[in-house]
Parts: structure tokens; sequence; C-alpha cells
């Protein structure tokens, strides 16, 4: 019976971590280039039962006096909270230091943690006319010969072309900029652009907050090749609000029958300690 108690609470703990992710992607549904997290839950540690035989015959042999019954869960337990990098519908806004990407690079930024990741295009310039985005990290790009730098327009209508090449902006480099290992093999013609990163299976992102994401292997970056830059244009979030609040209701509903489970064994595991002190 007080497994029965570890089983239903571990239920609710799970439950609780997969409501505060659901209400993460709902907060952020009007976030730009918000990629919404999901929840793998996986069965938790199971034991093996054994029932001693009630054989009286000493000269059964000790290991054949346990006979297995079965095997004993302990409830369900996350097993991996993961960021679902699905493309977001784009809107167009005319702005042009809006870009969106389609396909599965990320913009990268000059952060003081280093270099970190992110799909929200809004940008801006600051005060010496580098772009800039919303926390005010410069975005990167890089030049013909692999080499990483800021970037600065040098007129009101440059333009960045669906490859990422770029027209009237200046690639400036300093000793403030990160330098890095650029993996340009897929690239046929290296130009001034502005880089985009991809990250397979093997080089996983993290999620950090500021929309940011951290990459272990931040050194050696692999240029895509099959994204595309649309400026004037912005991403909009990848989270359905209509399916995530129902698996908000859904764990609501979760959540409550464990509850009710711990409390049926609360009040038996009580009435069972008050007919004991009558025995």
């Amino acid at each position: 019976m007080i497994r029965g108690l570890y089983t239903a609470a571990s239920g609710m703990t799970t439950q609780l971590k997969k409501q505060d992710t659901i209400a993460n992607n709902v907060a952020n549904v009007n976030t730009t280039g918000f990629k919404k997290s999901q929840t793998i839950m996986e069965q938790g540690k199971e034991f093996e039962i054994y029932r001693k035989e009630d054989s009286n015959d000493s000269l059964l042999p000790e290991k054949n006096k346990l006979v297995k019954i079965g095997k004993l869960g302990t409830g369900v337990q996350m097993a991996e909270n993961f960021v679902a990098q699905n493309q977001g519908s784009l809107k167009e806004t005319e702005n042009k230091l809006d870009f969106a990407i389609e396909g599965k690079g990320f913009f990268a930024f000059d952060t003081p943690n280093g270099i970190r990741f992110g799909r929200n295009g809004s940008f801006s310039t600051d005060n010496e006319g580098f772009i800039v985005n919303g926390n005010g990290h410069r975005l990167l790009s890089y030049d013909f010969q692999g080499n990483l730098g800021y970037l600065k327009p040098l007129k009101s209508d440059f333009s960045i072309n669906a490859d990422g090449s770029l027209s009237g902006v200046e690639i400036t480099s300093s000793p403030n900029v990160p330098q890095v290992n650029l993996d340009l093999q897929n690239i046929n013609n290296p130009k001034n652009s502005l880089l985009l990163c991809e990250f397979g299976n093997d080089n996983k992102l993290e999620l950090e907050g500021d929309s940011y994401f951290y990459s272990p292997n931040a050194n050696n970056l692999i240029v895509s090749s099959n994204s595309k830059v649309h400026q004037g244009f912005l991403e909009n979030s990848d989270v359905n609000i209509v399916k995530e609040m129902v698996e908000m209701i859904n764990c609501s509903r979760l959540y409550e029958s464990n509850q009710k489970v711990v409390t049926s064994i609360d009040e038996t595991l009580t009435k069972s300690n008050e007919l004991n002190k009558w025995t």
C-alpha cells in the first residue's frame, strides 16, 4: 500500500512538470520565432516480486523457496523535455530589419556568455550602426574566407538574399568577435553572408532564456546550405494554442486522478492504524 503512495505521487510530480512546459508554451504563443517544448514520459524503474514457498521440506533447495510473481512498477517519470523544431508560419512586415528563416537554420548572436542561437529575426541597429536583436546582442555573419564579423548596413535599401548573401552591408571584424571553425563544405561559392547554423542529432541544442539556444560545440559550426532567408518577414511561434489547452486539460485530469489515489490510500492507512490500536 505504501508503494501505491509513491507510485501515485510520482505521477503527480510528472504531470506538474509537464504542466509547467505547457504553460511556458502558451505564454509564448505570440513570441517571434518561438519553438515549443514537448515532454516525453517513460515507465519508472521496475522490481521483481517473489513469494516464499510454504513448503516445510528442509530438503528443498533454498533458491527454489522463492517463486517469482512478476514485476512491480514504480509509476511514471519524465524521460526528456525537448524542443520541437517545427517551421512556423511567416508574416510580412515590410521592415528591412526583420528576417525570417525557412528551414532548419538558426541566427547566431555574440552574447556575454558566448555565441547563442535563435530564430527571432526582429532586429534593429545599435548606436554604432550594427544590427542587434531585442537583447542588444549583435548578429553574426561571415565573409568569403570564413571569418566572423558584425553586420552594419551601409545604406537604407540594403538587402539580404534568400541564400543569406549580403548587399549594401559591411562585415566588420574586431578582437571582440568570437572566432570559431566554420564548416563551409556544403557552400558552393562562399560570399559575404549572414551566418545561419544548422545542428544535427549529434550536436543538440539546449534551451536557454531570452529565446536563446546553446550548443555545447559552438566552436565548430556547420553553415546551413538549405535554409532560406526572407527579408521583411517574421516567423510566428509554432505553438498551436488549441492543442496546448487540450493537453493542459488532460494533464490536470491525470493529476487529479493520482491525487484521489493518494487520498484513498491515506484514508485506508488511517483506518488501519485505528484498528491496530484495538487489537
